[in-house]
């Protein structure tokens, strides 16, 4: 009956086109035999109400209040929903000391809590709340009185026989004389992410391959700096948080040419980069004082200092002029000295040859001698 009606439908259609739709129907056929697809819509209450009303209030307009199942569902509220100062109430109470969720009446298991640091706290606070865009604890459950006031945070399951698939084709099958359809795919999707040159990236996808709340993480080879932000992330509205960075090649400082010197430089990267080398030498009459060869590492230091170069003749003179200055300065020292003696010595011959009378024994009288008479 399904397949007459299909062919009813499409009469003009091309045979190849029909027995695609043909083969389609009965996949989803198929499938529609176990109580068909199910999928659900969030909605929030537009008032505070304290936890009683809300659960009213969802279980009058949607299914129930929101039962949490994964920290993906967690996170994907967390994000999705506007910040309320008084935050949200979720489904889950305490009841007979038992946290449970009362849209199911099944109990918490460890592996689902997420509560925040020192919660939950033992007093009459029975009802659980959801911090949306807090601070601190964003995304996790407090427990708190009943009676104070919270939006509502319900959830819709809506159950069809209808399917469109990877959002490319739509089957619309007939029930209760109503057609309808529901979107089986309908995660938002990022582009996919490339990884930059000399960089690295690193992903993770909670609910699909870079689609909504993927994460990925960039780095840089050794030698390079990353130019951008270090993780993004995909957005509700299938754009990334931020541009796809890159990865800059790291930089040293310009190496200057030596007085007296010589530099040869290779640059297979960008000038004065990572892993440029710089080969130093001296002109004739001059030596290399340092290492010949220098190369920029990762790290945007050369390998090691500059050289210089010194003049051998220089060096030469140095020893020359102290060979010379040395004897030269003691012939400085002792030509004033020498004249200084003889003066004294002399002086010394004057005065006593000015006060010495020549008295031959053989002479009665003595007559006085000075240097006239020489």
């Amino acid at each position: 009956g399904v397949c007459v009606e299909i062919f009813a439908r499409q009469k003009h259609c091309q045979i190849q086109k029909c027995v695609i739709h043909f083969w389609l129907l009965v996949l989803f056929y198929e499938l529609a035999i176990w109580e068909g697809v199910h999928s659900w819509n969030y909605n929030f209450s537009p008032n505070d109400m304290t936890w009683p009303d809300a659960r009213k209030y969802c279980q009058k307009s949607f299914t129930d209040m929101v039962a949490i199942q994964n920290s993906e569902e967690n996170n994907y509220l967390n994000a999705m929903l506007p910040k309320n100062p008084s935050y949200y109430w979720i489904g889950i109470r305490r009841i007979h000391n038992v946290w449970t969720w009362v849209g199911t009446n099944k109990t918490l298991t460890r592996e689902a809590e997420n509560w925040a640091k020192g919660e939950p706290t033992d007093g009459s606070e029975d009802c659980v709340e959801i911090y949306i865009k807090r601070g601190n604890d964003t995304g996790m459950w407090n427990n708190d009185p009943c009676g104070k006031m919270k939006r509502a945070i319900c959830y819709l399951v809506v159950t069809e026989n209808v399917w469109r698939l990877l959002e490319v084709i739509r089957v619309d099958v007939l029930k209760d004389s109503t057609e309808q359809s529901v979107n089986l795919l309908n995660i938002m999707k990022c582009k996919v992410l490339k990884i930059p040159r000399n960089g690295t990236r690193n992903c993770s996808h909670p609910i699909g391959d870079f689609s909504y709340l993927s994460t990925c993480d960039f780095g840089c080879v050794e030698g390079f700096l990353l130019n951008g932000s270090v993780s993004l992330q995909c957005e509700g509205s299938g754009a990334w948080s931020s541009p796809i960075p890159d990865c800059e090649v790291m930089k040293c400082k310009v190496l200057k040419i030596p007085r007296n010197g010589t530099r040869n430089c290779s640059h297979p990267i960008g000038d004065f980069s990572y892993h440029s080398a710089c080969d130093f030498g001296c002109v004739e009459g001059f030596l290399l004082n340092g290492s010949v060869s220098l190369q920029c590492e990762g790290s945007g230091a050369w390998s090691s200092p500059i050289p210089d170069c010194e003049g051998i003749l220089q060096e030469q003179h140095k020893y020359t002029k102290l060979i010379f200055i040395a004897p030269g300065a003691a012939c400085l020292i002792s030509v004033p000295f020498v004249i200084w003696l003889i003066k004294h010595y002399r002086k010394k011959d004057i005065e006593r040859y000015q006060s010495v009378k020549l008295c031959p024994e053989t002479v009665s009288k003595c007559e006085d001698v000075t240097l006239n008479d020489f």
